[in-house]
């Protein structure tokens, strides 16, 4: 009987195991403020606190439209936003709030699938409220296409959208644990905005089918991009260019 249990056991190990191999678990540092800063002055902007949130922004030289952009799962949150930023080139004439989620890069608390999109909510009623946002386009790479999602008013941008990402705090063992799993509420009816969804065919993140049931959940646009990966997404000239020039004809 013993064996027969130990057996089961090692069954289910190996079982859980293989079934969670695209567990990918919490990529999280703390910053200074100083070392924000470092980071924003490659576009001009600033830190600033939202409660408990680091965001960095760029106001706009006139005018009332603004970008606000969520980053993925990693260390190095706010380099690798304000590269993309960066790289969109948005006019100066748009403002830009990058917002670190909970637990990334001098923001507070621990990320959870409650409190990440009650966060990019937060932040966004923050611009409207303290910067009179007007008219406002979200934006999202990989984990941070959920918190888009979730602060979309009219229209959003998503690059390598997710319909479930897996994480957890990192551990020799995170295969063998339930994963912590975030989604964008697909059963429900979606929000009612403009929508632009891109993502690599060669993404070794999240299979191209979540980016496509994201963009039909949303009644959005999808393009797939050839040759590119998860990571290169948020710096493909190719899907910059799409992403910019959908950027401004919402803010026109």
């Amino acid at each position: 009987m013993v064996v027969c249990a130990l057996g089961a056991l090692s069954g289910w190990v190996v079982w859980r195991y293989r079934s969670t191999v695209e567990v990918s678990p919490y990529d999280l540092a703390v910053r200074s403020v100083a070392e924000n800063a470092a980071d924003g002055s490659r576009i001009g902007a600033t830190p600033v606190q939202i409660g408990e949130l680091r965001a960095l922004i760029r106001p706009p030289t006139s005018g009332h439209s603004w970008l606000i952009y969520w980053g993925g799962n990693t260390s190095t949150y706010f380099k690798e936003s304000v590269e993309t930023v960066r790289l969109l080139g948005v006019p100066e004439e748009i403002g830009v709030l990058i917002v670190a989620p909970p637990g990334y890069d001098g923001s507070a608390g621990h990320p959870s699938p409650e409190n990440v999109p009650e966060a990019a909510v937060a932040a966004r009623d923050w611009l409207i409220r303290e910067h009179h946002a007007k008219r406002i386009v979200t934006g999202g790479f990989s984990m941070g296409a959920l918190s888009a999602i979730a602060a979309a008013q009219s229209a959003v941008f998503l690059l390598s959208a997710p319909t479930l990402f897996e994480t957890g705090d990192p551990s020799r063992l995170i295969r063998l644990k339930t994963p912590v799993r975030y989604r964008p509420p697909i059963d429900a009816p979606a929000p009612k905005v403009r929508a632009l969804v891109l993502h690599g065919e060669n993404d070794d993140g999240f299979p191209i089918q979540m980016g496509r049931d994201v963009a039909h959940w949303l009644g959005g646009r999808f393009i797939a991009l050839p040759g590119v990966g998860h990571v290169d997404l948020q710096t493909s000239a190719t899907a910059l260019s799409e992403v910019r020039a959908f950027l401004i004809e919402q803010l026109e």
